[in-house]
C-alpha cells in the first residue's frame, strides 16, 4: 500500500492491527490476571504501574448524556447486589482527609481499552484528559459503553 502511495489505507490497516493486538494483549493491564465480566468489560487485578494515568469523576466538558449514563449505572448496581458481590473486596486507602474504596475496571471500545474506577457508591471515575469538547465526547461515549456492558453483565446473572 505504501509503495502504491495509499498512505491513508496503510494507516487504517495498521490501526486496526494495533487495536486487535491491544484487545488481546492490553498495555494497561495483564489480561491473564483480569476477571472477565463481559467480552468488553474486565476487572484487572491491577493497572500497569509507571504509566501516566489519572481519573476523575467530573471534568469540564462532561456532557449531560455522560451524567445520565453515570446515574443509570449507579441505579443498576444498587439494584444488583449479586453483580457487585462478584467484584470482590474494593481497594482501600485513607489519609487524614478521608477514605476511598474503589474497584478498577477496563472497557474495550473496539479500538482501545479505557480504564476507570468505580467507588463504593458506584460513581465512576473515567480517564482524565484534555478539557476539549472532543474529550468530553470521548468521556460520554466511554460512560455509555460502561453502562451497556454492566447491563449485559446484569442480564447474564440470576436476579438477586
Amino acid at each position: 500500500m505504501l509503495s502504491e502511495g495509499a498512505v491513508a489505507d496503510a494507516a487504517e490497516v495498521a490501526g486496526l492491527a494495533y487495536a486487535r493486538i491491544d484487545e488481546v494483549l492490553p498495555g494497561v493491564f495483564d489480561m491473564k490476571t483480569a476477571r472477565q465480566i463481559t467480552d468488553k468489560l474486565v476487572q484487572p487485578a491491577h493497572f500497569v504501574i509507571g504509566r501516566a494515568m489519572s481519573w476523575s469523576k467530573w471534568q469540564r466538558g462532561d456532557t449531560p448524556r455522560q451524567h445520565e449514563a453515570d446515574t443509570k449505572l449507579r441505579e443498576l448496581l444498587k439494584q444488583r447486589p449479586s453483580l457487585v458481590k462478584a467484584f470482590g473486596k474494593p481497594h482501600y486507602e485513607d489519609d487524614a482527609d478521608g477514605y476511598w474504596r474503589w474497584w478498577e475496571f477496563a472497557v474495550f471500545d473496539g479500538a482501545r481499552w479505557h480504564t476507570f474506577h468505580l467507588d463504593d457508591r458506584f460513581a465512576p471515575s473515567l480517564e482524565s484528559g484534555s478539557l476539549s469538547d472532543e474529550d468530553g465526547k470521548r468521556r460520554e461515549q466511554v460512560a455509555e459503553l460502561i453502562l451497556a456492558e454492566f447491563e449485559r453483565a446484569a442480564r447474564a446473572l440470576p436476579e438477586a
